[in-house]
C-alpha cells in the first residue's frame, strides 16, 4: 500500500510509529493568503503529485477546530480532475464525532461518499486503515459520488445569478475550445475557478469531457461555412455630422 499522512507541524504523528511504510508531509496553512481555497488548490497541485492508495489528513487544520478545514481540503482533492490523488481513499482523523461535524460543516455529506472515512486520532485507528483497498477506480465514480452533495452558494457571491454569470462564461469557453487567458475580462476572473464550489460544478457536469464527438463535428461544419471577416472597402466617416 502507498500511504501518505498529512500532519500539522504541531501534530504528534511520526512515520516510525507504524509498522507499514508511510510517507509524511507537513500541512500548514499560509496565513498570509486571502483565499484558503486558492492555497488548498495549489497545495494539492504541488504536494500531492504522486499516486496514493490512502491519504490521511487531520479533520481540523489551523486555529479554529470547528472550521473542519481538513474536510475542505479533502473536497479539493476529490475535485482535482486529472490528478492521480483524486481517486485515493481519504481518511480524516480526529477525536470529533460524525454528529459534531454535521452541526458545523456543510461538507459533512462528503463523509458519506465512497472512499472517505472519519477515524479516531490515534496510532491504532490510523494503523488499521493503512491496508484499505481503494474504493474508487474511475473518474465517473467520483462524479457519481459528488452528485450526492448539495453545496450552498458561497457567501462571497450575491446570489445564484452571480454564480451563473461566471459559470456560464467559462462553460461556453470550454465548449468552444477557447483559451480563457485570451479573453481579458475572463482572465481576471480565472482565480475564482479554484473556489471549491466551482470545482464541484466542473466535476458533476463532467466539464472536462464536454467537447464530445457531436460538438467536434458541429465545429467543423460551421468552420467551413464561416471563413472569417472579409474586407470589402473602407467607410468614409468624415462627412457624417458629429
Amino acid at each position: 500500500m502507498n500511504n501518505l499522512i498529512l500532519k500539522q507541524r504541531s501534530g504528534l504523528i511520526r512515520a516510525n510509529d507504524f509498522e507499514s511504510e508511510v510517507f509524511l508531509k507537513e500541512l500548514e496553512i499560509d496565513k498570509s493568503t486571502d483565499s484558503v481555497d486558492e492555497w488548498m488548490d495549489e497545495f494539492v497541485r504541488n504536494k500531492l503529485d504522486k499516486e496514493y492508495d490512502n491519504i490521511f489528513l487531520p479533520l481540523s487544520i489551523g486555529d479554529v477546530a470547528s472550521d473542519f478545514l481538513g474536510l475542505r481540503l479533502a473536497m479539493h482533492i476529490r475535485t482535482m480532475d486529472g490528478y492521480s490523488c483524486q481517486l485515493s481513499n481519504l481518511v480524516l482523523y480526529s477525536p470529533t464525532t460524525y454528529e459534531e461535524v454535521m452541526q458545523f460543516s456543510q461538507l459533512f455529506g462528503l463523509l458519506s461518499t465512497r472512499g472517505v472515512f472519519l477515524v479516531d486520532y490515534s496510532r491504532e485507528a490510523i494503523s488499521k486503515n493503512l491496508s484499505r483497498n481503494r474504493a474508487l477506480h474511475k473518474k465517473n465514480e467520483v462524479r457519481q459520488e459528488l452528485e450526492k452533495l448539495h453545496l450552498r452558494v458561497p457567501e462571497n457571491y450575491f446570489d445564484f445569478h452571480s454564480i451563473a454569470n461566471i459559470w456560464g462564461a467559462f462553460r461556453l469557453c470550454k465548449i468552444a475550445n477557447i483559451d480563457i487567458d485570451k479573453i481579458e475580462s475572463l482572465k481576471n476572473e480565472k482565480r475564482k475557478l479554484k473556489d471549491i464550489y466551482f470545482k464541484w460544478l466542473f466535476v458533476i457536469n463532467d466539464l472536462e469531457n464536454i467537447r464530445n464527438d457531436e460538438v467536434e463535428q458541429t465545429d467543423k461544419s460551421y468552420s467551413k461555412k464561416l471563413r472569417g471577416l472579409k474586407k470589402k472597402g473602407r467607410i468614409d466617416l468624415s462627412n457624417i455630422p458629429k
